[in-house]
């Protein structure tokens, strides 16, 4: 099976190669002035964190390239931190195109499951709203999201097929949407297990998040963030967010490696088949 082939092998690339756990360690530890900076007030945060979501949407394509070069080569032995750098640099407009028109594509479903929020908790709040009403915008909600999931699930692969075979931002989403068209239930396999995975690593990240944030959580009864606990969360949410990004990267490589070849191997049998026998 494609998933724990991809599964098993990920994890021996990483053991080979320790390189990629220093570089999502570095990234890991790029995030913590953002953690450290909720401690003195949640304004400070906010600014903060404004400030490195724009240097994300500059950095991300880089380090994404970079990483899944890493992984990539990883996966048939050793790498290194040059390799990181090359495939950063040489993929980086590309990915960056494809990283563009994805976030563009999250913001517009995303700030209408926010609009869509938004009215029902109004005249939720007001009472005039029909049951009915409420359904329908419950089922608007639904369809939202459902788009949203699925138009993730189908462009998830850009960067690797950017970087692995040396494409376009463009061609690479039209080679994501096409690898997951003919592989529809490995691909929703791969996304439910990663979707778990993630979920598991975002609680303790989050859990990291609300220790350290004063007064964030009124309802409940936490600790004021003392240097011990700061120290503390910011180990924890470091290497779950090394652990996780290494994990995520490498078998998000492995995988789709593993569907372009079953694809290729479809391909040549077919195409043997139809060619006539001498």
């Amino acid at each position: 099976m494609a998933l724990l082939h991809a599964f098993r092998a990920s994890l021996g690339a990483i053991g080979r190669n320790p390189a990629i756990l220093l570089v999502t360690g570095l990234i890991a530890l790029v995030q913590l002035p953002q953690l450290v900076a909720q401690t003195f007030s949640p304004v400070v945060g906010a600014v903060v964190s404004i400030v490195f979501s724009l240097v994300y949407v500059v950095a991300i394509p880089y380090v994404q390239g970079g990483l899944i070069g890493m992984a990539d080569e990883a996966l048939d032995g050793r790498t290194s931190l040059g390799t990181f750098h090359r495939a950063g640099t040489e993929h980086y407009v590309s990915v960056l195109v494809a990283y563009l028109l994805v976030l563009a594509v999250n913001l517009v479903v995303g700030g209408g499951l926010f609009f869509v929020g938004f009215i029902a908790l109004v005249f939720a709040l007001g009472a005039n709203l029909s049951t009915a009403a409420m359904i329908g915008i419950g089922v608007v909600a639904v369809a939202l999201l459902v788009v949203y999931v699925v138009a993730f699930a189908f462009v998830q692969f850009y960067g690797q097929a950017i970087v692995l075979e040396d494409l376009g931002g463009v061609d690479g989403l039209k080679r994501s949407i096409g690898t997951v068209r003919a592989n529809l239930l490995p691909v929703f396999l791969y996304t439910v297990v990663v979707g778990v995975i993630g979920g598991v690593f975002g609680l303790i990240a989050g859990a990291s998040s609300l220790l350290t944030s004063p007064q964030s959580t009124p309802g409940l009864p936490l600790p004021d963030p003392s240097l011990p606990l700061v120290v503390g969360a910011s180990v924890v949410m470091i290497v779950s967010t090394t652990l996780f990004t290494a994990l995520f990267l490498t078998f998000s490589v492995a995988f789709y490696r593993d569907l372009r070849a079953g694809e290729t191997a479809g391909s040549a049998g077919r195409d043997g088949a139809a060619s006539p026998s001498l």
